[in-house]
């Protein structure tokens, strides 16, 4: 991404790198790495000065250099790599390379030739904030803009399918060690997360209700709590050698199922995305005359029925009414992937 942004004039460098040894992030979720006064940086923001303004200043939303140190500064603290942040792709903020092995290849100067005099053309957009696909600089800025577009689909865009549910193979996330702003234990959020429309927001796609979703009005106390459960995580899969080095990582949680929700999510979705696609198709035929009314009910019955046949029963003569038969097929798909899992083995990081 950066060189699509930033490659197209100056002189860039890009520097190959590989760590030889698992790195201990922390991950920011959200897409924390994109430089927005809506929210993707309040996660990070509350953690580090315990308050979230509504109107942030550009210099506090754009100097990354800033925000790194006092990042930087935390990790010492929690005794941690550095962290991972999500946008397109993911980016790694590494606190120290060198004591986290992190080993450069190489450098390459991939300025390309007569950047400077493409950069002096008046024809040419000169606007680093201009989006793909215009771009701005040599010869090759604009393939620069959308090449790192396709990086993120190769990378989460499921080849070809539409639907990054590609799992990110380089990061093992601890899913027993996850905290969140939305536990109702932090009061000062409670009823919060669900903003609205402001401005010109609008609820198309669901991005008017996201965008409500801040972490405006959080307290020092929350925050506090919230640094408390990120130590407990941290610190709970960290084992010492006799060297007094961290040498591996531990999941060594007190409590913890050891479920993949990641797994879980993506089966859910894959197996009821299509009949969910066609149901919506669907209601859309309906309006525009391709389809009379009782083609549509007919039809949504069909796809309903498909979602719902593994855990629906058909009332007989003697069995279940058919108030009992809507909560028995409700009760079975809402509990089908954790209704074995023992509730003692649910790791709980609000205790501390």
């Amino acid at each position: 991404m950066s060189v699509g942004i930033y490659g197209g004039s100056g002189i860039t460098f890009l520097h190959t790198a590989l760590p030889s040894r698992p790195l201990n992030l922390l991950y920011f979720d959200g897409e924390s790495a994109t430089l927005t006064a809506s929210g993707s940086l309040d996660s990070q923001t509350a953690l580090l000065r315990q308050h979230v303004e509504s109107n942030p200043t550009s210099e506090s939303i754009y100097d990354e250099s800033a925000r790194g140190r006092e990042l930087c500064a935390l990790a010492q603290e929690l005794q941690i790599d550095g962290y991972m942040l999500m946008n397109a792709g993911f980016e790694v903020l590494a606190c120290n390379v060198e004591s986290s092995g992190i080993r450069e290849i190489h450098v390459s100067n991939i300025t390309v030739p007569g950047n400077y005099v493409r950069q002096r053309d008046p024809n040419l957009p000169h606007d680093p904030t201009r989006p793909p696909p215009l771009g701005f600089g040599n010869d090759f800025a604009q393939e620069y803009s959308w090449d790192w577009v396709r990086s993120a689909t190769w990378h989460y865009g499921g080849f070809g399918n539409g639907r990054g549910t590609h799992k990110e193979d380089r990061v093992d996330i601890d899913l027993c060690g996850m905290v969140t702003y939305y536990d109702p234990l932090l009061t000062g959020l409670s009823g919060k997360h669900t903003g609205g429309v402001r401005g010109k927001d609008r609820y198309e796609n669901g991005w008017g209700l996201r965008r409500g979703h801040r972490i405006l009005d959080i307290s020092i106390e929350d925050s506090v709590k919230i640094k408390r459960w990120v130590q407990h995580s941290l610190y709970s899969h960290q084992s010492l050698s006799t060297f007094g080095k961290v040498i591996a990582l531990f999941k060594i949680h007190p409590k913890c199922s050891n479920t993949n929700w990641q797994s879980i999510t993506e089966v859910i979705t894959d197996s009821h995305h299509t009949h969910a696609s066609e149901i919506a198709h669907t209601f859309t035929r309906f309006p525009s005359g391709e389809i009379d009314k009782n083609t549509t009910i007919t039809r949504i019955h069909e796809l309903s029925h498909a979602i719902l046949v593994p855990f629906f029963e058909y009332p007989r003569e003697g069995a279940l009414t058919i108030s009992g038969v809507k909560h028995q097929t409700i009760s079975r798909c809402a509990s089908i992937f954790t209704s074995h899992l023992d509730a003692d083995t649910l790791n709980d990081l609000r205790v501390f």
